[in-house]
């Protein structure tokens, strides 16, 4: 799944999403168009009150083959973040159409995924006929999960890492775990012991988890947001790992 990070080379519009041509259907095969799954998830939204904060983000991959979009959403009650959906689509058959949960932090719009898919569907003969009730169960999901992050984010804030067992994570996550490149991790060592933000000060999971962040929504060169996503999922798992946390983990004290 890939929607964080929506880099230049792949940054749309939704004019231009919505000038992308739905093949035809087949027998087997129902594609559902980009902008139709998008508007489908964002009726299903507006229904529950469910408010997006400022315009959503849109790319396209694979010649518009591909879509992603990233939605922060409203909320008084986080003070340093708020929850953003990732929403995907294919039109080729390469993806089925999703739904992942992450986050913003506020203070300078890093994006964090921090589930693999609320849901996905195929382009079957039926997706039509399943995907009002999907997504419905899937913005359940999502606001659940959403409640077992804002704990999670909590329980990180709490739970120390020296710079030094920082440095070596991050270097696991460059060489070994390749979810960082071994190139750059020194950008990302240098984000951690000092900040350009100054609410990320202090050396803890909280704050690993957004040098890295940081670097990825700022100094990192555009890579494929499939790959981007699943390198977010990986610098997320990877410190949870190291802590003993998960979300679920999270939600029980």
């Amino acid at each position: 799944m890939a929607t964080a990070r929506l880099i230049s080379r792949y940054k749309t519009t939704r004019q231009n999403i919505d000038a992308v041509a739905t093949p035809a259907a087949t027998t087997t095969w129902q594609p559902v168009g980009h902008g139709q799954l998008i508007d489908m998830i964002m009726d299903k939204m507006k229904a529950r009150n469910i408010i997006v904060d400022g315009e959503p983000a849109y790319a396209l991959a694979k010649n518009g083959n591909q879509m992603f979009s990233t939605l922060k959403l409203k909320s008084e009650a986080r003070a340093d973040f708020s929850l953003a959906m990732g929403i995907r689509n294919s039109i080729d058959k390469t993806l089925a159409a999703g739904i992942c949960c992450g986050s913003s932090v506020l203070v300078c719009e890093n994006l964090s995924f921090s589930s693999e898919l609320v849901f996905t569907e195929r382009h079957t003969g039926h997706i039509f006929e399943n995907l009002p009730q999907i997504i419905e169960k899937a913005l359940d999901k999502f606001m659940v999960l959403g409640n077992e992050q804002e704990l999670l984010y909590e329980r990180m804030k709490k739970i120390e890492i020296p710079l030094e067992t920082g440095i070596s994570l991050i270097r696991s996550m460059g060489e070994e775990h390749k979810v960082l490149p071994s190139n750059q991790l020194y950008r990302v060592m240098s984000e951690y012991a000092s900040p350009r933000f100054p609410e990320f000060r202090g050396y803890n999971a909280w704050t690993l988890l957004n040098a890295c962040t940081t670097f990825c929504r700022h100094d990192r060169r555009s890579i494929d947001p499939i790959k981007e996503q699943d390198n977010l999922l990986g610098i997320t798992r990877i410190i949870n790992q190291h802590c003993g946390l998960s979300l679920t983990d999270a939600s029980i004290n």
